[in-house]
C-alpha cells in the first residue's frame, strides 16, 4: 500500500468525513482515544466508514486509526470492525509492541503488514547534535520493529497530540531519519506550504488547524489546506 501525503485527522461526523475526502485528502484519521475531544467509538467509526464507501466511491485514500496505549487485542479488533487501512500509535508504546500487534492481526486473519505509523513527540526546538542522534536511534528502533512511517509532533506535557503546538521545522528539515516523516503539530492552511518547504517531510497531518470552535471540521479550511499542501509538495526538489 502506498503511503499518504496529506492526512486530515480527528474526523467525527459523516459530513466532515465526506468533505475531507472530496477536498482531496489522501488519508483520514479516526481517533479512538476516549479522553480526546475528537474521539469516536468503534460503532460510530464503522458507520462513518460505511458512509464513506457508500457515498465517496471515487475516493481511494486510507482510513487511519489513532490509538493511545490500547492493547494489541483492542487495536486488532478495531481494525477488523472498522476496516482500517493503517494504524497510528500515539501513546507510550515501545517497539516490541509491534510484534505483539502483528500476532493479533494475524490471529484475526488480518494483514500483518498493515502500515503502522509511530508518533514521536519532540521538543519545540529540536537540538541538532545529541538531540538528533537520540531521535535517530529511536526512529531506527521503530523501523527495525516494522514501522512504516514516523509522525513528528510537539511534546506537550500531559497531551498525546492534537494540541496545535508546532515543532521546529528547520530542525526537522536538517534531520536525516531512516523512516518517512509525517509532519504534524500546529499546521494550517496559512502555514503548511512554508512548513513543507522548510521541513521537507514526506507527509503532513492536520487536526485543529482545520477546525471550528466546536472541534468540527471547516470545509473551506480543509480544501485550502489540501490545495496548499499539494502545491508545496509539487515544488519540492
Amino acid at each position: 500500500m502506498s503511503l499518504f501525503r496529506i492526512k486530515i485527522c480527528g474526523i467525527r461526523s459523516e459530513p466532515d468525513l465526506l468533505a475531507a475526502a472530496q477536498a482531496g485528502a489522501d488519508a483520514i484519521g479516526l481517533n479512538f482515544y476516549a479522553p480526546s475531544v475528537r474521539s469516536v467509538s468503534i460503532e460510530h467509526a464503522s458507520k462513518l466508514t460505511d458512509a464513506l464507501r457508500d457515498q465517496a466511491t471515487a475516493w481511494n485514500g486510507q482510513i487511519v486509526g489513532v490509538f493511545v496505549n490500547h492493547s494489541a487485542e483492542q487495536i486488532a479488533a478495531t481494525v477488523a470492525a472498522v476496516g482500517l487501512h493503517a494504524i497510528q500509535l500515539h501513546g507510550d508504546e515501545r517497539p516490541n509492541f509491534i510484534a505483539e500487534l502483528q500476532i493479533e492481526l494475524m490471529r484475526l486473519s488480518l494483514d500483518r503488514e498493515t502500515p503502522i505509523i509511530r508518533a514521536v513527540r519532540i521538543a519545540k526546538d529540536l537540538e541538532l547534535g545529541a538531540g538528533e542522534q537520540e531521535l535517530n536511534r529511536e526512529v531506527a528502533l521503530w523501523k527495525a520493529a516494522g514501522t512504516s512511517m514516523v509522525l513528528l509532533d510537539a511534546d506537550v506535557p500531559g497531551a498525546f497530540g492534537g494540541t496545535g503546538h508546532r515543532v521546529d521545522w528547520h530542525s526537522v528539515g536538517k534531520a536525516t531519519l531512516s523512516l518517512p516523516v509525517v509532519l504534524a503539530g500546529g499546521l494550517n492552511a496559512e502555514n503548511v506550504a512554508e512548513a513543507i518547504a522548510t521541513a521537507r517531510p514526506d507527509a503532513v497531518d492536520v487536526a485543529s488547524g482545520v477546525e471550528n470552535d466546536q472541534h468540527g471540521k471547516d470545509v473551506g479550511l480543509m480544501s485550502r489546506f489540501v490545495a496548499e499542501a499539494r502545491n508545496a509538495f509539487g515544488e519540492l526538489r
